[in-house]
């Protein structure tokens, strides 16, 4: 299945939709919480999703993972309270709008 790019913003942009969503659920104790021991806690998991997105974008459109942007943006989140990393979620939406701006239907074919 090849999409357009129009289709694929759409998809991403539901995706975080429904995360903003699902992030209103999470209840202050449940911030901290992990499943065991070496599982990420529910921050973590936000603040990996945070970054997950606009750098995976970023990295395919340029044709290689830039570990570089991915480190960067993880140190970057690697405190962040809750409200931080909410805003950081809501933002993709927009910067993985502004990454594929210039992306042509043709390149996903």
């Amino acid at each position: 299945m090849v999409l357009s790019t129009s289709e694929l913003l759409g998809l991403l942009q539901n995706e975080v939709r429904i995360l903003l969503h699902l992030i209103t659920k999470i209840e202050p104790k449940a911030v901290d919480y992990r499943p065991t021991e070496k599982q990420r806690s529910t921050i973590e998991w936000l603040r990996y999703l945070a970054v997950m997105g606009p750098v995976l974008v970023q990295s395919a459109k340029a044709g290689g993972f830039d570990q570089a942007a991915w480190v960067g943006r993880s140190e970057a989140l690697k405190t962040a309270d809750l409200a931080t990393v909410t805003t950081a979620v809501a933002k993709a939406a927009d910067e993985m709008t502004a990454l594929l701006a210039d992306v042509s239907d043709d390149f996903f074919r």
